[in-house]
């Protein structure tokens, strides 16, 4: 089967959405599939270490950048650092769809050309931006070719919340595309039952298929008597969405025992508040590679994940690090009823759960350390449940296949 799979979130392009496409496409290769990406060229490849997630049998066709990326290089080098953030904020609460508007219509050009020179049965498209749904929505009616789209948050209700001024754009917006897709892809059975109400008997037909991880041989975890321990927050993070101060102050007062690794984009009141404790065993790190990332996962002793404040999405670090089978410690903005993540995280072993909150994120350390042997014999015994393997990326693909059949 011949794919053409649009997304602004496919190497050269690394985000969580990338990683999430290439993971549902794992073990699908020739001579049954054939793959060809539409995504924007990027200034800056941030997806090294991508090499062994991407299909063999894949072809990568580029557009220009996106425009956004441009304008803000562009206000960075001639009106300087407050410029930008004003543009960023305005940008974002303005763009329809989002902040990679224009995109759609170089993925429209180009996709027409890669259409009318080759036959292809199917068009996919996956979050990252809406302007991917757009297009291959568009290009799908052009040249009478099936669409599935694997989505994210509901357009809509994010931007009720976050971008109220659009807001009645992109309801109008979603309520005209999606429909014509073939099939849905979704992350969570929760926005799946949003796009039930939001659509009516106008859906699509559906699949569930979550965020999942790849199956490493994870070394054997050996605590030496009295050793500094190591944990590790891999991932953006910002005061925001995700606020790490919590984790720093507790970890600050527990400085004979722990070490904090914070690994990604991150706010920069991080490292004053590190300043401020006078704490000597944080680290930060920036933005690294998937495979430094795969590496400093298996490297800590304690893996944290701060979990969303809404409600419809399990993070996709959640899945790495309970494949790692590394103890975790998950720090909820939500009540567990409210939090689909840490209803899954409470199903396994060596698995943590507590509020973001200092103190008792240093409760939560200190038993974890006082303990560290016992915890991560339990987190060990995850790789051989049959639970999680459900999650792993070729069993998802073959789903995902599945998926792909029906509707071509």
């Amino acid at each position: 089967m011949k794919v053409l799979f649009i997304s602004t979130s496919l190497p050269p392009n690394a985000d969580s959405q990338a990683i999430r496409s290439l993971y549902l496409l794992q073990g699908l290769t020739a001579p049954d599939w054939e793959w060809t990406f539409l995504t924007p060229s990027s200034e800056t490849n941030s997806s090294a270490g991508f090499e062994g997630l991407i299909p063999s049998n894949s072809v990568t066709v580029m557009t220009e950048p996106i425009r956004y990326e441009r304008w803000c290089k562009a206000i960075q080098n001639k009106l300087g650092s407050r410029a930008l953030w004003v543009f960023k904020n305005l940008y974002y609460r303005l763009a329809i769809p989002d902040i990679q508007a224009g995109w759609q219509h170089s993925a429209v050009r180009r996709g027409r050309k890669l259409l009318a020179a080759e036959s292809f049965d199917l068009i996919v498209s996956a979050s990252g931006s809406a302007t991917a749904h757009i297009a291959a929505c568009k290009l799908s009616r052009e040249f009478d070719i099936p669409w599935v789209a694997d989505f994210g948050d509901p357009w809509h209700m994010i931007d009720r919340t976050h971008r109220p001024l659009v807001s009645p754009v992109s309801y109008f917006l979603e309520k005209a595309i999606v429909p014509k897709a073939k099939h849905l892809v979704f992350t969570t059975t929760a926005t799946e039952q949003i796009y039930c109400k939001f659509l009516g008997r106008d859906l699509p037909p559906t699949t569930v298929l979550p965020y999942g991880y790849v199956a490493v041989n994870a070394p054997k975890t050996i605590r030496k008597k009295n050793r500094q321990l190591t944990a590790a927050h891999i991932g953006a993070a910002f005061v925001g969405n995700r606020n790490l101060i919590p984790t720093i102050q507790a970890t600050s007062k527990l400085q004979n025992q722990w070490d904090l690794q914070i690994i990604g984009d991150h706010s920069s009141s991080f490292e004053q508040e590190v300043e401020r404790l006078g704490a000597t065993n944080v680290v930060f790190k920036e933005r690294v590679s998937y495979d430094e990332a795969e590496a400093a996962t298996q490297n800590a002793d304690l893996l944290i994940i701060v979990g969303n404040k809404g409600g419809l999405q399990i993070p996709g670090k959640v899945f790495v690090c309970l494949g790692s089978s590394k103890p975790i410690l998950y720090l909820a903005q939500r009540t567990v009823e409210e939090d689909p993540a840490a209803q899954l995280l409470s199903q396994f072993a060596g698995v943590m759960i507590c509020d973001n909150d200092p103190k008792q994120i240093s409760i939560c350390m200190k038993e974890i350390g006082d303990n560290f042997g016992a915890i991560a014999k339990e987190a060990a015994t995850r790789k051989d449940s049959n639970l999680l393997k459900a999650y792993e990326a070729h069993t998802l693909a073959r789903h995902f296949a599945d998926v792909l059949r029906s509707a071509a």
